[in-house]
């Protein structure tokens, strides 16, 4: 497989051999380990931790994410052409990496004289800096993914591999995760020493990455025009309205399941009434289930196409939220099962969104414009957190609202009963909304269809 560079010149680009898929899903892994402390535990640890009121750190969490919207389009494209540039993606997706990490392993680490006030700008701070870096890794690792295949084909297949990997080592840390905190002696040296291996994990996998890509030169399409200037690809990205569509039903997607990830701890122990064994269980159970239904998902699409597929794994995602809440006036074992079913229905749909939106990137709008990928995927990216972090700043709202009392082994029943709707039936009409807009479009091979 050739490449043509910034140059001009034709360069042979390394074979997808694999110990270069294992060094690309290892990257894309390292990411997801990172992130299970957040994504798991970051609104617990604020309240319960930090004593940050719940609404406070919900909008802590929540409004930091109005930085990604602002910032992310232009990021994505930035990142995008400095690459083209320097003719690699790899070197600059690494030191964002290792950026995204050491932020995450500062917000497990406050220190106890930085203060109430100190410690909430520290807080912002740092998830300001993980964002960004964030967003900036994401975005090269999903055009790096078109630079290292042949169509689209190979790709869906790249991200398979990495999404099985990234599953099973997920699973591994959302597993051990809580058993890290108690080694650790509880409270905040334990939640430190927990994000210090995390983070060590990590750098590791992050450098198996650099080294297993850096010799992928990016892909210049000499074909293409010349792709219009940075706000002005912004401005010409809201042409494409299938791609909007879909971000719609990717915030509702995001924000349904960050819900679910933000409630979980506090279901384990209020209305459960388990230990961190159970609520290690929850989340394994999600992963296993996520990690399961991938290839089955790769069955469908044969069959069913993108479009078909995504439906399908909708239905099953919508009907997890109303077994969850009769689950909750079960045993503990019928919201293990029904968050299996969730898991089953959110397996998959990150690699099917990943591999349309690079398609959906690459569309020419009216005139032959094609705006640049960086953009796309930096607004894809936007919408992805901001989805995930609406899931925070609503919990955290709903439990500030209903007099929940951070610490307080016994919650009054309007807390516990405004705690089994929040996630629930109000994800499920998140969800509703967002099959809604998935329904306005067609997905295929070829790119992305209006209804």
């Amino acid at each position: 497989m050739t490449a043509t560079t910034a140059a001009g010149t034709e360069t042979a680009a390394p074979a997808l051999g694999p110990w270069r898929k294992l060094g690309y899903a290892a990257g894309a892994a390292g990411i997801g380990v990172a992130g299970v402390p957040s994504s798991l535990l970051l609104l617990f640890y604020l309240t319960e931790i930090v004593r940050v009121p719940p609404a406070t750190a919900g909008l802590l969490i929540g409004l930091t994410k109005i930085w990604d919207v602002l910032v992310d389009p232009a990021l994505g494209g930035a990142v995008e052409r400095y690459s083209r540039r320097r003719g690699a993606r790899a070197p600059l997706a690494f030191v964002s990496a290792l950026a995204y990490v050491l932020a995450l392993l500062g917000l497990f680490a406050l220190p106890a004289q930085a203060g109430p006030l100190g410690s909430l700008l520290l807080v912002v701070t740092l998830l300001i800096v993980s964002s960004v870096a964030h967003t900036a890794f994401l975005v090269l690792k999903l055009a790096l993914a078109d630079d290292m295949t042949r169509g689209a084909a190979q790709r869906m297949g790249l991200f398979a591999y990495s999404g099985v990997l990234t599953a099973l080592l997920t699973l591994a840390a959302t597993a051990m995760v809580p058993f890290l905190i108690r080694w650790g002696g509880d409270g905040a040296r334990g939640y430190a020493l927990m994000a210090c291996g995390i983070a060590v994990f990590g750098a590791l996998s992050f450098l198996a990455f650099l080294l297993s890509t850096r010799h992928y030169p990016v892909r210049q399409d000499s074909g293409k025009a010349a792709e219009p200037a940075l706000w002005q690809s912004i401005r010409l990205s809201f042409g494409n309205r299938p791609y909007y569509y879909l971000l719609g039903f990717l915030l509702c997607f995001g924000t349904s399941a960050g819900l679910l990830s933000a409630f979980l701890p506090y279901i384990n122990q209020y209305l459960l009434r388990a230990g961190p064994g159970s609520l290690s269980v929850l989340g394994s159970i999600t992963l296993l289930c996520m990690l399961l239904s991938m290839p089955l998902i790769a069955l469908l699409v044969r069959r069913y196409g993108n479009l078909g597929t995504v439906r399908y794994a909708n239905t099953v995602f919508l009907l997890s939220f109303p077994l969850l809440w009769l689950a909750s006036y079960g045993p503990t074992w019928a919201t293990w099962s029904a968050v299996a079913v969730f898991g089953l229905g959110a397996g998959g749909m990150a690699i099917l969104l990943q591999s349309t939106i690079i398609d959906i990137a690459k569309l020419r709008l009216a005139g032959g414009v094609v705006v640049s990928m960086g953009v796309y995927l930096g607004i894809f990216m936007a919408a992805q957190k901001l989805g995930q972090s609406a899931g925070s700043v609503v919990a955290g709202l709903l439990l500030d609202w209903s007099g929940f009392v951070p610490g307080q082994a016994e919650q009054n029943a309007r807390a516990l009963e405004v705690l089994r709707l929040g996630y629930t039936l109000a994800p499920m009409g998140l969800t509703a909304l967002g099959t809604l807009c998935v329904w306005r479009i067609r997905l295929s091979e070829g790119g992305a269809e209006e209804d």
